[in-house]
């Protein structure tokens, strides 16, 4: 798949966080039915603004942070369709391995960053 293939497929599934400290960004992970983000991006907030490409601004519920490890949970809005993303196997990921981010840094929408 190309660069723009993964993003069209995907970008869906990204969402955009916003409290009254900061913005950040954050994926939907429909196994679980959860949003994923850092805790960094939530910190001691109950609830946060989330927009998506397929719903509207709107309150989301901060369910679990943790500070350790920079990550956090987030209720996500009810009856929109994601796409299905799979959380690969931490057992055959090697160093080196390519990877993409893609997000909202700083507002731009849909940026993204590969690396090894």
């Amino acid at each position: 798949m190309t660069l723009n293939e993964i993003i069209d497929t995907y970008k869906t599934a990204v969402i955009q966080i916003a409290t009254q400290q900061s913005t950040g960004s954050g994926f939907y992970l429909p196994h679980y039915d959860l949003i994923v983000t850092n805790h960094h991006v939530v910190r001691d907030n109950a609830e946060v603004t989330i927009k998506g490409k397929n719903f509207e601004k709107q309150f989301s519920r901060v369910l679990f942070t943790d500070s350790k490890y920079d990550l956090a949970f987030l209720m996500p809005p009810h009856g929109v369709a994601f796409p299905d993303i799979q959380v690969g196997d931490y057992h055959v990921l090697r160093d080196g391995d390519e990877v993409l981010a893609m997000g909202h840094p700083y507002g731009l929408n849909y940026t993204s960053t590969q690396g090894d």
